[in-house]
């Protein structure tokens, strides 16, 4: 079994009785060995309705094996484990939903602009915008997701001949 390096993962387990059902209030523990059989965890497995589950967080990449002790006169269990890094495309979906909220913020989704420049004609020529996570957030002015800096320019005539959102 292929699990995330540094994730919480729940192993679980069912444990029959000679009748074929589930046994309960039993003390079923695990042993957890890495590669060279270096025994690096084991305690007691928490039952619930007859499901043993234990949640482990390994840091360290490479091979382990899951021993699962149960009592005399029942069957013992082994899980082999592969700890990975985070697969590249979980990383680009992450990156990617990044972009989406911050594509959302500049459609004016929970979009908050201050700071407002004007010339001597009335143009505003700066401001910054903040755009956020949630309408709570926005209100707040708290855990922006990104803020940008508008700038623009006009002619004479007041006609627009510059305008730039940049990512501070």
């Amino acid at each position: 079994m292929d699990i995330i390096q540094s994730v919480p993962t729940k192993f679980e387990t069912v444990v029959l009785g000679t009748d074929g059902k589930r046994a309960t209030g039993l003390e079923v523990e695990y042993l957890l060995y890495n590669s060279t059989w270096s025994l690096v965890g084991s305690g007691a497995m928490v039952e619930s309705l007859g499901v043993y589950s234990v949640v482990l967080n390994l840091a360290t990449l490479g091979q382990y094996t899951l021993l699962i002790a149960t009592p005399t006169g029942y069957e013992d269990g082994m899980e082999q484990i592969s700890v990975i890094e985070q697969p590249a495309k979980e990383a680009s979906v992450q990156a990617e939903n990044e972009k989406i909220a911050r594509i959302l913020g500049l459609v004016q989704e929970n979009f908050r602009a201050f700071d407002h420049v004007y010339d001597s004609e009335g143009n505003q020529t700066s401001s910054t915008v903040k755009i956020y996570d949630s309408a709570a957030d926005c209100n707040s002015d708290t855990s922006p997701i990104a803020t940008y800096l508008v700038t623009a320019t006009y002619t004479s005539g007041h006609k627009l001949t510059s305008y730039k959102v940049t990512k501070v």
